[in-house]
């Protein structure tokens, strides 16, 4: 095999099984040390909400450091390897250590499950099925189109520079939080799968917050229905992106602080905000809910007679968590928010305008109509490959809390909240509604029972059942691939899309080759790249013609690659290109069975480009 000075994804991977296990053991050291944390924080009997909430303020703190370290431009393999393998190895550890208390506190919870009459059995059977297949399916390779451009891309980028840097062409590198940094810790320890694994670590980090708010057997297994059952978290656990974990960690926020809201502590401030402030810091739409957890947060403060704390943890974890990703992107791009912030600008750039109101509109507009169409298409969805795009009859969930009384109430007013600036200011997505799903959920798990409860579990353990067998086919089509190097390139020919055009033009293009193709799949793109933003985000035929040849000029880009129809590339490859290799047909490759198509690539070589 040749040299190749440019990093790539099979140069920093470790053959399998290891991947898997270097995942497995990061994460579970993570835990342990959220575990010690929140042991040493309250010094007294820890509630697994405690260990819940250490375990995201210890990932917090995690992805600080390699942030920070990306930033100071240190964000190599020889600093960052280490600090990987040594997580594994704790966790390693611990997994031996403690392997006998693990097993007693999962067999406690099915025991409790199990004491249910009957058909209750059937649905604690079905969550638990649930859980164990999107564990599986969260070991294996990556595979969801966002990872494969930027939630891994990017973090393999910054591993390439050994820091973060600013890339103009490439928009979503914006979007970028610090949670990107824990993908860079596990590229650098051999692994592309620990953001998955988090995710899941996540989906039960949110399970717990919302078993904390019940009384009864029944009630336990309604909140594990309403995690493990929910069709959009089987969607969300199996990536890279990073909205599953922070959605738990503002989940984990307000139910400490409205729990304990007569005697919110020191140490619950510190983990419930350590817990929101990585939300925010995460991705920035989670400014949009953030702010609930922050004033109920405030308001336990005040009732307890900590007001001055709980403001001083807000602002220290917010400086600590969320200011360095703002003052990153201020530097980088002249805006905290980039791109949201653009258009305020006095010379605001078009195409980044463009891409803002992309951004918002891409899954629709807000009218009258949609609007009134919005909770249908958040519960049901008549489409089989839209079944994971949707949050499910867990939605109804508010209902039978509305009898509610006291401060658990509370819940339900975040999350009203929080729904209606998600709507406002938000993109109609399922997933960005996680969070008050959530909230709603623990207020129906605090509930009492109710004709509308029992309703709702049945229609939860019927819902579960499809769900348990979508996390099923996922495990079964994603699993494989984290046994052997055979079963991995299986996976991600048949999965993830991209793999397959990357060694392709492994195969045809020479090394010193510049690429500038449409296809976003970054990850795996085996020689240096510019990404094509500047000239897609715009309708001006003029413009993009122009954005593209600045593109090639200031990029160096020797090698245009033509896999979208796209009206700019096709002239700028008629005007300066050669042929160089294609056209050959490939598959797209998706891992949703309903989604495959193909397309068609070609290799042109730029000669004498410069404009005409």
């Amino acid at each position: 095999m040749k040299a190749h000075a440019f990093l790539r994804l099979q140069d920093v991977v470790l053959p399998p099984p290891l991947p898997a296990l270097v995942e497995l053991l990061m994460v579970a050291g993570i835990a342990y040390l959220g575990w010690r944390f929140a042991v040493r924080l309250r010094r007294e009997r820890v509630e697994a909400l405690d260990v819940a909430a250490g375990f995201v303020a210890v990932t917090a703190a995690a992805a600080a450091v390699v942030h920070g370290l990306a930033l100071a431009q240190l964000s190599t393999l020889g600093v960052l390897r280490p600090i990987g393998w040594g997580l594994a190895a704790l966790g390693g550890f611990a997994l031996v250590r403690h392997r006998a208390a693990i097993s007693k506190t999962v067999h406690r919870e099915v025991g409790t499950l199990w004491r249910a009459p009957l058909l209750e059995r059937a649905a604690a059977l079905i969550a638990m099925l649930s859980i164990l297949a999107l564990a599986l399916a969260a070991l294996g390779p990556p595979s969801d189109a966002d990872s494969l451009d930027y939630h891994l891309g990017l973090a393999l980028e910054w591993l390439r520079h050994g820091g973060a840097y600013p890339r103009l062409d490439w928009y979503p590198s914006r979007l970028a939080g610090i949670s990107e940094s824990l993908n860079l810790l596990g590229l650098a320890a051999g692994t592309d799968g620990l953001g998955a694994g988090l995710q899941f670590g996540g989906m039960i980090a949110a399970a717990i917050a919302l078993l904390s708010c019940a009384a009864t057997p029944r009630d336990r297994l309604l909140a594990w229905l309403l995690v493990a059952g929910c069709p959009t978290i089987a969607f969300l656990v199996p990536n890279q992106k990073p909205q599953m974990l922070p959605a738990a960690g503002t989940t984990i926020a307000i139910v400490m602080a409205v729990r304990r809201f007569d005697d919110f502590r020191r140490e619950d401030a510190v983990l419930a905000l350590m817990s929101a402030m990585f939300a925010v810091a995460s991705k920035f739409t989670f400014i949009l809910s953030a702010g609930f957890v922050v004033a109920v947060c405030l308001a336990a403060g005040r009732r307890s007679r900590r007001t001055g704390f709980v403001f001083g943890a807000a602002v220290a974890t917010f400086a600590v968590l969320v200011a360095p990703m703002l003052l990153r992107n201020l530097a980088f791009y002249g805006d905290p928010l980039s791109p949201l912030l653009e258009r305020f600008r006095a010379h605001p750039n078009p195409e980044l305008t463009f891409y803002s109101a992309y951004l918002k509109t891409m899954a629709g507009e807000l009218t009258p109509r949609t609007l009134l169409q919005l909770p249908v298409d958040m519960t049901v969805t008549t489409n089989p490959a839209a079944y994971t795009n949707i949050l499910g009859v867990g939605v109804l969930a508010f209902i039978p809390a509305l009898r509610l009384q006291g401060r658990t109430r509370l819940l339900l007013w975040a999350a009203l909240g929080a729904a209606i600036v998600c709507v406002l200011l938000g993109q109609l997505v399922a997933r960005f509604f996680l969070e008050p799903f959530l909230w709603a959920g623990a207020a129906a798990v605090a509930a009492g029972w109710t004709v509308t409860k029992r309703l709702l579990l049945r229609g939860l353990m019927l819902q579960g059942a499809v769900t348990a067998l979508v996390a099923l086919l996922g495990a079964a089509n994603l699993f494989p691939g984290a046994l052997t190097g055979t079963l991995r390139h299986g996976v991600l020919a048949r999965s993830a899309a991209g793999f397959t055009e990357g060694e392709w033009l492994d195969q045809v293009l020479p090394e010193d080759a510049v690429l500038l193709g449409i296809n976003r799949f970054h990850l795996f793109t085996p020689r240096p790249f510019i990404v094509c933003d500047p000239a897609t985000s715009t309708k001006d035929a003029a413009r993009a013609d122009a954005n593209l040849q600045r593109l090639v000029t200031e990029g160096g880009v020797n090698t245009l690659l033509l896999d979208v129809p796209n009206d700019a590339f096709t002239r700028l490859a008629r005007r300066c290109g050669q042929l160089q290799a294609g056209p050959a047909q490939l598959n797209l490759a998706t891992r949703n069975p309903f989604n495959q198509k193909q397309y068609t690539i070609e290799a042109f070589r730029l000669r004498d480009c410069q404009a005409r």
